[in-house]
This record gives structure tokens, C-alpha cells and sequence, in this order.
């Protein structure tokens, strides 16, 4: 068997994490693994997308401005892209977020739309041709990932299917344990991604800055 390249392989493994040795077949197969998997996979793999700003599901999007819509306290509101999952800044004049200093970075906030179906993006500056949000978008492709942040999502899916499955104070104490090793995968597979670029040198503090 070669690398997991699907969801249900990544579902295979969270069965095989608590014990479980009768594979999924596919997403529709019927079981009840399948249909635990199929309900909480989508959630499971957006937490840990959102837990860490991930470079290999890091992504760049122009925003367009909404017409009639505010909020008190924030000037201009904009539509986030399709597979937004987490907001991690603005640039602006075309200047990355790790050339920015602290001090000189967008303040935004990201709220609810007024359906209450959506969120938006607030912030106080009319953004232009240039600017743009850096965000974690919601990265499905399997074969793609990187192969500690497989293991991560695998154990918080794991979690649930053992509340499901083997349940009771077994299934808790099963679960308790999987979170634990998610949390800790997170950690490895973050530490590796972090290690795999050659970081900006960090900007000059303000102090520093006022003497130029």
C-alpha cells in the first residue's frame, strides 16, 4: 500500500490509531466508521488548519470591498475568499508580513455577516491594487500534505471515533489520549514546516526605526 492520497485513507488510519483493523472501503461504504468519519473529517481537519499558520496552506487573496455594509468602530468590511479558514494578516504596498514590524501591521478584526451565515473582514484602511489577506485556506488535497500534519489530523479524528466507537470510559480514556498525540503531532509537523524555509531577518523595533 503506497502513501494515503484521499480522505478515506486518512479515515483508515484514525480507525487503525484506535484498534480498529476492518478498513473503510470507501466514503459511502455503509458502516458506521464511514458515517462517523464522514461527520466529523471536515471539522477535524479545519482545527488543525486553524491551530498553527501553516506555509504549505498558506494563501494570498485580493478582497473585495462590501457596498452598504458596517460595523461601528471599523471604517471599510470585505468579502473573504471561498476557502478561508484562518486570517493571518494584511499586506499592504506590497511589503510581506515578515518584513512588517509589529507596530506597522493592519489592525482587522474578522466578524459575522449579517445573515449569519458568513464572516467577513473589518479593518479602518481602503485596501488597493497590491494589498492583499494572507490566510490558511482550506487544503483538502491529501496527497499534498505534509506527511506529520497526515499523522495530526488522523489522531484528532481518531478522538472521535473512539467517543463513537469503542465509547464508554474506555472510549474516553482512548480519546483523552489521541488529543494528547495530536497536539503534540501539531507541534512536530509546525517545528518541520518552520524549518523547511530561511525566515526574514525579524524588522526593527520602533526605537530602532526613530533613529533612521
Amino acid at each position: 500500500m503506497g502513501a494515503s492520497q484521499v480522505a478515506v485513507d486518512v479515515w483508515n488510519r484514525a480507525l487503525d490509531r484506535i484498534g480498529q483493523s476492518k478498513p473503510i472501503a470507501n466514503e459511502d461504504d455503509g458502516s458506521l466508521a464511514a458515517a462517523v468519519c464522514k461527520r466529523h473529517y471536515p471539522d477535524c481537519l479545519d482545527e488543525a488548519l486553524e491551530l498553527r499558520d501553516w506555509p504549505f496552506a498558506r494563501g494570498q487573496a485580493a478582497l473585495a470591498q462590501l457596498d452598504g455594509v458596517s460595523r461601528a468602530g471599523w471604517v471599510y468590511a470585505y468579502a473573504l475568499p471561498s476557502d478561508f479558514v484562518a486570517a493571518r494578516g494584511l499586506i499592504v504596498g506590497e511589503l510581506r508580513l515578515s518584513l512588517q514590524a509589529e507596530d506597522d501591521r493592519v489592525p482587522h478584526e474578522i466578524q459575522s455577516d449579517d445573515a449569519g451565515e458568513g464572516q467577513l473582514l473589518l479593518c479602518d484602511l481602503e485596501l488597493e491594487d497590491g494589498d492583499a489577506l494572507v490566510y490558511t485556506r482550506r487544503h483538502e488535497t491529501v496527497s499534498r500534505w505534509p506527511r506529520q500534519f497526515l499523522s495530526a489530523v488522523a489522531w484528532r479524528l481518531a478522538a472521535e471515533l473512539a467517543l463513537a466507537i469503542v465509547k464508554g470510559k474506555e472510549g474516553q480514556l482512548l480519546a483523552q489520549g489521541c488529543l494528547t498525540a495530536f497536539d503534540s503531532s501539531l507541534r512536530v509537523a509546525f517545528a518541520n514546516q518552520a524549518n523547511q524555509g530561511q525566515k526574514d531577518p525579524d524588522p526593527d523595533p520602533p526605537s530602532i526605526r526613530a533613529r533612521y
